[in-house]
């Protein structure tokens, strides 16, 4: 067994941007679980739209230039404003493959923004082998969020639902809180 350092492997920080609020979590694997290093949330400064985002990413540079972690790697929750979800049921024996198309006709009867632009994706729900978590949102929200995590010196690997981001974030963190 490698030992990576002292604490564990450094696992992506968790970062939560909203128009008031954004915050930061550092953890890092430790054993068979995980361990929370640092957390930290600021105010975002009042601004009108269109510095909105760079008060957001100044907001996100001062929590990290108050982190004693060099990790950058981060996944991003998505505003919850900005995605809808819903549970959606398998049925019997589909695979993932027809789920997915399943799930992209269903988002059309949820939302009426164009196919071209939006993402939709489905999560396993655990415990539930015939339910998972639709989640759409539109492309220009997941854009626009990945460009200020950049601006503010982040690396985003992934966006997630905020009810996801946490299991991607750490993803063993089910099996340790159960």
């Amino acid at each position: 067994m490698k030992v990576l350092n002292k604490r564990g492997a450094s696992l992506p920080l968790g970062v939560d941007i909203g128009a008031e609020f954004v915050s930061i979590v550092a953890s890092d694997a430790a054993g068979d679980g995980f361990v929370i290093r640092e957390t930290r949330t600021f105010e975002v400064p009042s601004a009108d739209t269109t510095n909105l985002d760079l008060k957001i990413a100044e907001s996100l540079r001062a929590i990290l230039a108050r982190f004693t972690t060099a990790e950058r790697r981060c996944v991003l929750g998505a505003p919850a404003s900005e995605v809808v979800t819903r549970t959606f049921r398998l049925p019997p024996k589909m695979r993932r493959s027809e789920a997915d198309r399943a799930a992209a006709l269903e988002a059309d009867s949820i939302v009426d923004w164009p196919m071209s632009e939006r993402l939709v994706a489905l999560d396993p729900i655990p415990g539930k082998s015939d339910e998972m978590l639709l989640s759409i949102a539109r492309n220009s929200t997941i854009e626009r969020i990945v460009a200020i995590a950049r601006a503010a010196g982040l690396k985003p690997i992934a966006v997630d639902v905020p009810a996801c981001a946490w299991r991607r974030a750490v993803p063993d963190a089910d099996a340790v809180l159960v």
